[in-house]
């Protein structure tokens, strides 16, 4: 039995819930990429990148960013 043919099987004994989520993975490996697009984005992120200035204090950094973020609850 060909491994299409096991797939098929294992596909006709399966629950219909599941079907959805083997459709979505099937059309998920079968789609076309289109490697231009994730090429532009990469190329636009790099753009937007910032040399730092001088040393990065991470605990300075960590510490405004929790501030920033959890202020709100005191």
């Amino acid at each position: 039995m060909s491994e299409k043919e096991k797939l098929i099987e294992m596909i006709d004994d399966m629950p219909a819930y599941k079907i959805g989520y083997v459709l979505a993975y099937v059309q998920g490996i079968t789609a076309e990429d289109d490697p231009s697009e994730s090429v532009a984005a990469y190329n636009e992120l790099l753009q937007m990148r910032k040399p730092l200035s001088g040393e990065l204090d991470y605990d300075k950094e960590l510490a405004e960013a929790r501030m920033e973020k959890y202020e709100s609850i005191n």
